[in-house]
């Protein structure tokens, strides 16, 4: 009896085992194809459809959708990898950027293919994330490429010179991090205006995640060649690596509740913090920085801090891509937006606040000024997470300045609009 019962007890360990590995490590590949800025690939449904046999072969099943609601942190952990299939423009909104950050940050792979880098300009995580931005095309012609890494799963079965017809792509921003996988010869085609060195594959490690992007798949042509679907394939299969289990433990960036309610009363926005592991700092002695102005018939509400302010009073110093990284500038703008909320409370409270009208940035940075707006984010997520982000928080820009007052990381100004 004791005996059937041990085995009983290994056979249910095992099963419990099984079942644990099966949630832990995903199965499934997300191909993602939205666009929103009127223009369309029509080789979509082809770059769609390698995919799904991709996963058949690699044993992966395979959800396709142009829904963005699937960047949602219950849906993506549920994925090895998500492909950019020939995206364009703007594709998520302010929650969902911050569940696709978390993703990556956790482990998640990324796959981008040909306009993926026309996608996003205005989110430099995802610039950085997918290593360059589109800079325009001449039409499509034949080229030759050079394979700069035959190593690589995506590139080991190509000749070294490869003959193409495609639509080149030239870029800016290019990320130095990226690891060069072809390289696109200008001497070849009219059009090019990177030079020599110009990447049209590549991969690297962001954030936590891994990413493998390729300029080619413009044509429907593409996804009927063995030697192209060859490079998508190894691409993938770099993404994915060994299909570790994703550890949102390692996610820095906090996720962004929706709510529609924008007449919060103030212990509906203390009980929002809390529920994001934050709580108002003491407010700032109203001089200089923090100093409440540009009250407009009562309706209006101007701040203006710099920061971020410790709870001795202290203001963390350095600048941002120098002393601190892009991650702690981010950080340091979410703690300012922290100690205006406090300015607000301690002024007018925080139940008199409507909405929030705007959100500009400043960032002390020897860094790309494309970059910034993604620091400044760390400020717009946390009151779109008490407010939402429909209630102007999406109106956001950054303005370079190359030296703040006392070497400060970062200054924000906000206008709220009161009850």
């Amino acid at each position: 009896m004791i005996k059937h019962k041990a085995q009983l007890f290994f056979l249910l360990a095992i099963l419990y085992t099984s079942v644990a590995l099966a949630q832990a490590k995903p199965k499934k590949i997300l191909v993602f194809s939205k666009t929103s800025n009127g223009y369309y690939h029509n080789s979509i449904p082809e770059g769609v459809a390698a995919i799904q046999q991709m996963g058949k072969e690699m044993h992966f099943g395979v959800d396709a959708t142009t829904d963005s609601a699937y960047f949602a942190e219950d849906s993506l952990k549920n994925y090895a990898a998500v492909v950019f299939m020939n995206t364009n423009g703007p594709v998520l909104d302010t929650f969902q950027k911050a569940d696709f950050e978390r993703y990556i940050q956790a482990g998640g792979g990324y796959v981008g293919v040909h306009s993926a880098t026309a996608t996003e300009y205005k989110w430099p995580w995802y610039g950085r994330l997918v290593g360059a931005y589109f800079d325009g095309h001449p039409d499509p012609q034949q080229a030759y490429v050079d394979i700069k890494d035959p190593r690589h799963p995506s590139t080991r079965h190509l000749p070294r010179r490869w003959q193409r017809f495609d639509e080149w792509y030239n870029y800016r921003n290019i990320s130095p991090d990226i690891r060069v996988l072809i390289n696109l010869d200008e001497t070849t085609y009219k059009g090019g205006k990177n030079g020599s060195a110009h990447p049209i594959a590549w991969y690297h490690e962001f954030d936590g995640g891994r990413v493998f992007y390729t300029g080619l798949g413009h044509t429907k042509r593409c996804y009927a060649d063995s030697l192209f679907l060859g490079h998508l394939k190894g691409g993938l299969q770099y993404a994915i690596g060994k299909n570790k289990p994703l550890d949102y433990s390692k996610a820095k960036t906090q996720r962004i509740q929706k709510t529609n309610n924008s007449n919060m009363e103030t212990s509906n926005v203390k009980e929002k913090l809390k529920a994001l592991g934050l709580s108002l700092p003491p407010a700032p002695a109203p001089v200089g920085v923090y100093k409440p102005s540009l009250l407009v018939d009562g309706k209006y509400l101007y701040l203006s801090g710099h920061g971020p302010v410790q709870q001795d009073g202290t203001l963390i110093k350095g600048r941002v891509g120098q002393d601190l990284d892009m991650d702690q500038g981010k950080l340091a703008a979410r703690q300012v937006g922290l100690a205006l909320l406090a300015t607000v409370e301690k002024s007018v409270g925080l139940d008199k606040v409507k909405r929030v009208i705007k959100v500009l940035g400043m960032v002390n940075s020897t860094d790309d000024f494309q970059k910034q707006p993604y620091v400044i984010n760390g400020c717009s997520e946390l009151f779109a997470a008490i407010w939402g982000a429909d209630n102007g928080i999406g109106v956001r820009s950054a303005v370079g300045f190359n030296v703040l007052p006392d070497n400060i990381p970062v200054e924000i100004e906000v206008i709220f609009e009161l009850k």
